[in-house]
């Protein structure tokens, strides 16, 4: 015969046991639930991406140049409807140049530097590569051509995301930076 406190010692263990369960249930499913909003996260983001949906950071920071008298001497940013050009015109700027973020790992930075001290960098695709002044020189076209060219480039990555991959960023700057 079982006494009461037997069955009161294993009630409780079995609760526990129970509790332990139901708890480590609990943090796996959501373990599983952080995963999961992180991929949804990461899928939402790169269908904008893919969508060129400019996100609400880079629409600030191009008001934010705009309404600068100062402006910097050169500025980089994510090209996303082709009307970059247009727009970073308007700011004061002249000419840029277009940059595939894909093709970074085979680019490397001009040795000697065009400004600075050489790093012997091999980019990534996760990182901005060249800017500036290390961009090629002879690559500088006027910002009114930008919106065209970006076009044919998306309209080929339309058709085809191996004949054109990547991203693409517009840097900018005016004639008298790069003389």
């Amino acid at each position: 015969m079982v006494s009461h406190d037997t069955v009161q010692v294993m009630d409780t263990r079995f609760l526990d046991d129970l509790a332990k369960l139901a708890s480590g249930a609990f943090g796996t499913a959501a373990g599983m639930r952080e995963e999961m909003d992180a991929m949804v996260r990461h899928r939402f983001e790169r269908w904008l991406k893919d969508m060129d949906v400019p996100s609400r950071d880079e629409v600030e920071a191009t008001r934010a140049i705009a309404a600068e008298a100062r402006r910097p001497a050169f500025v980089s940013l994510e090209m996303n409807d082709g009307r970059e050009g247009e727009i970073m015109a308007a700011c004061g700027y002249e000419v840029g140049q277009i940059v595939n973020q894909w093709m970074h790992p085979f680019k490397r930075p001009p040795n000697p530097p065009r400004e600075g001290e050489f790093a012997a960098v091999t980019f990534n695709c996760e990182m901005s590569g060249s800017f500036g002044l290390e961009l090629p020189a002879g690559e500088w076209i006027p910002l009114g051509d930008v919106g065209g060219i970006y076009r044919r480039w998306k309209d080929l990555r339309d058709i085809d995301q191996e004949l054109a991959p990547g991203w693409v960023d517009l840097h900018v700057t005016r004639r008298e930076a790069l003389a």
